[in-house]
């Protein structure tokens, strides 16, 4: 099979065309919901256009390159998923903890939910260090040298990440009320 240059965009085009399929099949297998599995598509797509060097012939198919890079990072967006839900329901319970005489009343209830409705979706604006150093750190109660450690930065980037992020949150959610 002759080297695909997907450097190349009239190659990286062809590829394109001849994978994303397959590529959305392995994300889909993994993600199921369609959306999340296209979202997945354009990432791997966009990397390896941004990156072309990144594939080498020699360890193996286009296509299985592909698929792999899809499929590493649907569990990525599962993980960070799953990290994120594990987040809102810690907040959710130091925040009941807080205010427990309003549990039981319904309007409080439903503010309750749509704060941390909200907190979810002001989550999903940040840019991905940020998200992650946050959701490690509340998700996860990780400090900032376990966060350095785990994302293989230094812990002021980590602090840094997760300062930045925080104050982020803070103007999104006022903005929203």
């Amino acid at each position: 099979m002759p080297c695909v240059d997907l450097g190349d965009p009239t190659q990286f085009a062809a590829a394109y065309r001849n994978h994303v399929r397959r590529v959305r099949a392995a994300a889909q297998r993994v993600v199921i919901d369609a959306g999340a599995a296209e979202d997945v598509v354009q990432e791997v797509f966009l990397k390896v256009w941004q990156r072309p060097e990144l594939f080498d012939a020699r360890r193996g198919s286009l296509a299985a390159f592909l698929c792999v890079m899809a499929r590493s990072r649907a569990l990525d967006k599962l993980r960070a998923e799953g990290a994120l839900d594990r987040a809102a329901v810690r907040l959710a319970e130091h925040r009941a903890v807080l205010e427990p005489a309003h549990a039981d009343e319904p309007a409080s209830a439903l503010l309750f939910r749509d704060e941390c409705q909200e907190l979810y979706e002001a989550l999903t604006k940040l840019p991905d260090a940020q998200r992650e150093a946050l959701i490690l750190a509340y998700g996860r109660e990780m400090n900032s040298v376990e966060i350095a450690k785990r994302t293989h930065v230094g812990r002021a980037t980590a602090r840094s990440r997760l300062r930045l992020g925080l104050s982020k949150l803070r103007a999104d959610m006022a903005e929203a009320a």
